[in-house]
């Protein structure tokens, strides 16, 4: 089995903390990451036949399968495990219904969490499992 790959909006202020938050608790160090705007995480975009200049969802591959916006949380919580699966429990609740609260926020995230000029360098001791 693959380690799932995480595509994150690398000038997000929210994405960033998001990404480091998943790195802290991810005790099995199975995520990779690569930032929507490098050219991995282009490639996957155009392989997979979504917007390359819609950086506004999260996007989890994951044994071939694509998985964004909410759904891509819900999988990324589950995948955490432990006290992180509980929040995945909302994954019930119709789809329509997350992904616009996930809009919400996305729509939102620069004004409320920042934005950056460029993607953040990851740190020396976590920079393996950046993708470029």
């Amino acid at each position: 089995m693959a380690d799932p790959i995480l595509l994150y909006d690398g000038v997000c202020g929210l994405c960033n903390s998001t990404v480091q938050f998943i790195l802290a608790q991810d005790k099995h160090k199975k995520f990779r990451f690569a930032a929507l705007q490098n050219s991995f995480g282009q490639g996957i975009l155009t392989a997979a036949a979504l917007p390359n200049q819609e950086l506004s969802s999260v996007v989890l591959v994951e044994n071939g399968r694509i998985l964004t916006r909410s759904a891509a949380v819900f999988r990324i919580l589950n995948l955490l495990g432990g006290i992180w699966r509980l929040p995945a429990l909302l994954r019930v609740v119709p789809r329509t219904l997350t992904d616009h609260i996930y809009d919400f926020i996305a729509h939102r995230r620069y004004a409320w969490f920042g934005k950056y000029d460029s993607c953040q360098i990851p740190k020396a001791e976590t920079r393996a499992r950046f993708l470029d």
